[in-house]
């Protein structure tokens, strides 16, 4: 509990319980407006101007509330700079991580859509055409996976239907 109330920005909902007030007192004052109005309607009497400190106070409240609005909009453009710092600053470790040469384990190699894979094996025209002879060599998926750079899900995908090819070849 007192982890949650420690990491409250309370500068924040200081501003909001601000915007709140103003708007229930914003409510409270058309309120009353439309309902004066209907009681000058109602009786013979001749309508009268409203009262200026109620104009006053009127915009007061809007000032405050555009005061808050704009505190708001600073606090959380100022944690979006911070964020957007922290993400750029998480981008750098991985990308220079997934360089060659190093390893990605199969596990958390992403899902890449398109020819545009870091892994080519030599001599074949299909970044998938090698898998078949990792496979007949005793590797696992996830070693082949490991050692190509792909997604365990999609080498296994890849050998699945390399087999069936094959059953279909032999069948005809």
């Amino acid at each position: 509990m007192w982890t949650f109330l420690d990491g409250l920005r309370w500068d924040l909902l200081a501003d909001g319980v601000q915007v709140l007030m103003c708007g229930v007192i914003l409510a409270c004052l058309v309120h009353n407006q439309l309902r004066h109005k209907r009681l000058l309607a109602t009786s013979s009497r001749c309508e009268t101007a409203p009262v200026f400190s109620q104009e006053v106070l009127l915009q007061a409240l809007r000032q405050q509330a555009e005061q808050a609005l704009t505190s708001i909009r600073t606090a959380v453009e100022s944690e979006q700079a911070k964020l957007q710092q922290l993400m750029d600053a998480a981008e750098g470790p991985w990308t220079a991580a997934a360089g060659p040469g190093t390893e990605i384990s199969a596990e958390h190699a992403p899902f890449r859509l398109g020819d545009s894979m870091p892994f080519q094996p030599k001599g074949f025209e299909n970044r998938y055409d090698g898998l078949g002879d990792l496979a007949a060599q005793g590797l696992t998926v996830r070693q082949i996976a490991a050692q190509t750079r792909l997604p365990a899900g999609e080498v296994e995908l890849a050998l699945h239907l390399q087999r069936q090819e094959l059953a279909n070849e032999r069948q005809q």
